[in-house]
């Protein structure tokens, strides 16, 4: 094998490795922001039975009723689908679009770095955070 052709098949098995792992963290579209976490975790402490997908600043969050808000640690594997009307692909729900209700539970966090690969954006720290498990 050419050098050429190892160093092309070595990046393309780097690529495909890290196209399936566990894609959690932070990413930006649009100058919005969406935080996945890390690992598949399933908090079901505090109960959003009546949450409603929402921009909370540029941060993918819920508006939990009584004029409350939370910017939202997702499951893993969740991903933009658009900013404009926001959507967004939740594993367990698929695709979730700005105003519709979900239903689940999660756990409260709090500081700049509330799980390993995740560095919380200074726009997103103006409101509470929490994780969020989808009822199944």
């Amino acid at each position: 094998m050419t050098r050429l052709r190892a160093v092309g098949a070595t990046a393309l098995l780097l690529a495909a490795l890290t196209s399936c792992g566990n894609r959690g963290g932070v990413t930006e579209k649009d100058g919005h922001f969406l935080l996945v976490a890390p690992k598949e975790i399933s908090e079901a402490g505090v109960g959003f039975t009546a949450s409603r997908l929402v921009m909370v600043g540029d941060c993918v969050g819920l508006d939990l009723g009584d004029d409350k808000v939370a910017i939202v640690i997702w499951p893993n594997g969740t991903e933009w689908v658009s900013t404009k009307p926001l959507a967004i692909d939740v594993p367990g729900l698929g695709d979730v679009k700005q105003g519709d209700y979900l239903a689940g539970g999660g756990a409260d966090y709090e500081g700049p770095q509330p799980l390993p690969g995740i560095e919380v954006p200074t726009c997103c720290r103006n409101a509470p955070l929490v994780s969020f498990s989808p009822d199944r």
